[in-house]
């Protein structure tokens, strides 16, 4: 596995922050056009650094910068339990069972609107996301493992699950063997005090392998293990950026975040992402050095009913509404983040 080396310097920071600060106007634009989700796919994420030039910044930090972006998606997973994963023993490639994303049944009986943006791709029947923290370890939310009688070793991990252009996954979600990793333990290492979906630590921690090591790899797929400094403690005002797997699909970038609120008692941040269910335990990183920020654990829902004919939002209980993506914050409540400090103690004691 490749560890990704980032040093730090002025150019190589400002490269970073004008890429990200060209993203937020593009999300500000989209705002104001009342197109609350700003999520990318990868394949537009390149297009955006393919056209984002400047005489301003010396390529090589530019580039330098835009690689650790990158390499940040590299190390992201998403969570799928092992019975939603068919393998063909004549193939090098597994099928992930899904459904196109406005066709699978979400909060109270209700749809996601099929002309909303990214209603017609493939959602993979799936728990969560998570990344690699540090070589053969994936870190992840607490709640997205625990069930009645859990065992680790029923989840795998999806790396590098992608769209590369618009036509991928389109018919199904086939991704070769190499990709897919499983646990080596029956547990997890989990955060010792949990409160799922109230105020707590909620993390895990997952030694993991390759769940078919005969199989060639495949160029490229290396996964990448996130960089942070440990001594860092986000402020407000700080700009972040995720990857995950929000509603089970292939990976998204989400650019549009500021921190807004910290609280240093319970060791979380709240900042304005586009995050949505099955983000959970996806990495935030900081975009000034693209070190790792936290983990994502919750937040509150952005998914708001609407009569998808006159666009306008009705109340819950019409079976014949769907759901769309409204991005409104108030009071200072947004998605939570969770400091690294718990995390880092508990890899440093394995």
């Amino acid at each position: 596995m490749k560890k990704k080396i980032f040093k730090g310097n002025e150019q190589v920071n400002l490269a970073a922050q004008r890429f990200i600060h060209k993203c937020l106007q593009k999300a500000e634009l989209a705002k104001k056009e009342k197109k609350d989700d700003d999520r990318q796919d990868f394949y537009q994420l390149m297009n955006e650094i393919k056209g984002y030039k400047t005489e301003q910044i010396p390529n090589v930090h530019l580039r330098r910068s835009i690689n650790e972006i990158i390499e940040n998606a590299k190390s992201v997973v998403m969570v799928v339990h092992r019975e939603n994963i068919y393998n063909n023993p004549y193939s090098d490639e597994v099928i992930i069972d899904s459904l196109p994303l406005y066709k699978k049944t979400r909060r109270r009986g209700h749809r996601i609107c099929k002309k909303s943006k990214f209603g017609l791709q493939r959602s993979a029947l799936a728990r969560g996301s998570g990344f690699f923290i540090k070589e053969n370890m994936i870190a992840s939310a607490a709640h997205v493992f625990i069930n009645v009688g859990y065992d680790i070793r029923d989840y795998y991990f999806v790396h590098h699950f992608l769209k590369k252009d618009v036509r991928e996954f389109q018919d199904a979600l086939v991704v070769h063997k190499s990709q897919i990793w499983k646990p080596t333990h029956r547990r997890a290492k989990l955060s010792p005090k949990r409160y799922f979906y109230q105020d707590g630590e909620d993390w895990a921690l997952i030694n993991v392998k390759r769940a078919y090591p005969k199989v060639e790899k495949l160029a490229g797929h290396e996964p990448t293990y996130v960089n942070f400094d440990p001594k860092r403690i986000p402020k407000r005002g700080d700009i972040v950026y995720a990857f995950g797997h929000g509603f089970s699909l292939p990976l998204k970038f989400s650019p549009n975040g500021k921190i807004f609120r910290v609280d240093h008692q319970k060791k979380h941040f709240e900042c304005a992402l586009t995050l949505v269910g099955g983000n959970s335990g996806c990495p935030i990183f900081y975009a000034d050095d693209h070190s790792l920020a936290g983990l994502h654990p919750k937040g509150i829902n952005l998914m708001k009913l609407i009569d998808p004919v006159k666009k306008e939002q009705v109340k819950v209980g019409d079976n014949e509404k769907c759901l769309t993506l409204k991005k409104e914050y108030q009071n200072f409540e947004g998605q939570e983040v969770q400091f690294l400090t718990p995390i880092i103690k508990a890899i440093n004691k394995i």
